[in-house]
Parts: C-alpha cells; sequence; structure tokens
C-alpha cells in the first residue's frame, strides 16, 4: 500500500517585524508600534519556521497551524494595502511560477495549503503494516482535505 503526500509550496522571506512595525505605527501611532515590536520579532521568526526554511526542513503541522492563526488575528486589525506594503511571495508546488501580493489573505491562503500539505506528508510517512499508524494516517489525510 502506498500513500500520496503533496509538497509544500515555498516561500520568499519577509522582513515582518519592520513591515508591521511601519503599518502599526501609521495605523496606531509610533508608541504602540514601539510596544509590539518584541511581539513582531516573534511573528516573524513563526514565519521563518513555518514557510521558508530550506529544501530539507519539514515544518510541523503545529509550527504551520501557530503561524496561521497569528496572520488570522492580525488580519481584521492591519490593512496591509495602505502606504507600507508588506509583499509576500510564493512559489507554486512545481517552483516554477511565483506569485507575489500584499494581502494578508493571500499570505494565509497561502499557508492554509501549507498545512494541509504538511499533514499529507504526515499521512504518507505512517507504516501501511501497523493498524495505529493506518489510524494516524487517516486521521493526517482527513486533516488535510479540509
Amino acid at each position: 500500500m502506498n500513500f500520496l503526500s503533496i509538497p509544500l509550496k515555498k516561500s520568499a522571506p519577509v522582513d515582518l517585524s519592520s513591515n508591521f512595525q511601519q503599518l502599526i505605527a501609521l495605523q496606531y501611532g509610533a508608541p504602540t508600534a514601539n510596544a509590539c515590536l518584541g511581539s513582531l520579532g516573534e511573528l516573524s521568526s513563526m514565519r521563518t519556521v513555518a514557510c521558508v526554511k530550506g529544501d530539507n526542513y519539514n515544518p510541523t503541522v503545529e509550527a504551520i497551524a501557530a503561524y496561521h492563526d497569528a496572520m488570522y488575528q492580525l488580519e481584521g486589525r492591519l490593512n496591509v494595502n495602505v502606504a507600507s506594503r508588506v509583499d509576500f511571495k510564493w512559489s507554486d508546488i512545481s517552483g516554477k511560477s511565483n506569485k507575489k501580493e500584499s494581502s494578508l489573505k493571500f499570505e494565509r491562503s497561502n499557508v492554509l495549503f501549507c498545512y494541509g500539505a504538511a499533514h499529507s506528508q504526515l499521512g504518507e510517512s505512517c507504516r501501511p503494516n501497523c493498524e495505529n499508524s493506518l489510524q494516524q494516517a487517516l486521521k493526517s489525510f482527513k486533516v488535510s482535505t479540509i
């Protein structure tokens, strides 16, 4: 029995700390932006772990989910299409074409794709000759389709 998986999309690095600090300063003022600096550094690190690491790195589904949840929380609070743009660049799974947008929805949709792909890879890695492993594979494949 063989399982199939979907490869993760790749993303170009983005300096979220300084870009989001500028956005927060424009929308909420400099004192608020300075107060958020530590959290923005953590968000930038989360993105690096979830989206940007090299070819031999497979991020955990927890890292991808945590980054997605953080972006979801920011989506209603930050207007990325104002003067200070944050361009998110993602390649398709073949790596042949790239798309760049300045939208948190675009970023979240690509992160969600990677979440499903990571679950499909988790399901593929399960051993087909062990019942517990097959149950884990089934759970992972179910999550990857949602």
